[in-house]
C-alpha cells in the first residue's frame, strides 16, 4: 500500500464514518472492480443516482453514488489499493471521499482529473 493512501486514511480516521465511491455510467468496469464492490457490500450505507458529488456537478443523472461505513474492516479493503491515483475505471469505481457525521466531506478527489483535497483546502 502506498504511503499516500495511508496518510489519506489517517487524516481521516478520528473523524471519518462514511465514504463514497462513484460509479459513472459511460464507463467500463471490470471483474477486479466487481470483487471490490462486492467486498464493499457489506458495508454499504445507502446507493443514489446522482449528477454530483464533491468536486463534480453533471448536467444530468450520469453516476451511481455508493456509501459505506467507516470502519477497520472496510478500510483494510480500500488498503489493497496500491495507490490513491489507482482508484480508475476499469479497476475500481472513481471519486473516493471521506465525510464525518454531519455529512460534511473530510477528503475528495476527482480521480480522472488526478485532484484530491481535505476540507479547508479549497479546490
Amino acid at each position: 500500500m502506498s504511503s499516500k493512501l495511508e496518510s489519506i486514511l489517517e487524516r481521516v480516521r478520528e473523524n471519518g464514518v462514511r465514504f463514497s465511491f462513484v460509479w459513472r455510467d459511460h464507463l467500463d468496469y471490470n471483474e477486479n472492480a466487481s470483487t471490490f464492490e462486492a467486498d464493499l457490500r457489506q458495508y454499504q450505507l445507502e446507493e443514489n443516482r446522482a449528477s454530483e458529488w464533491p468536486g463534480t456537478k453533471l448536467d444530468e443523472v450520469a453516476a451511481i453514488v455508493r456509501s459505506y461505513k467507516m470502519c477497520p474492516d472496510s478500510e483494510a479493503i480500500i488498503k489493497r489499493v496500491s495507490t490513491s491515483d489507482a482508484f480508475l475505471s476499469p479497476e475500481y469505481p472513481e471519486d473516493f471521499a471521506v465525510y464525518d457525521a454531519a455529512g460534511n466531506t473530510l477528503y475528495a478527489s476527482c480521480s480522472h482529473e488526478q485532484l484530491e483535497w481535505f476540507d479547508g483546502d479549497g479546490f
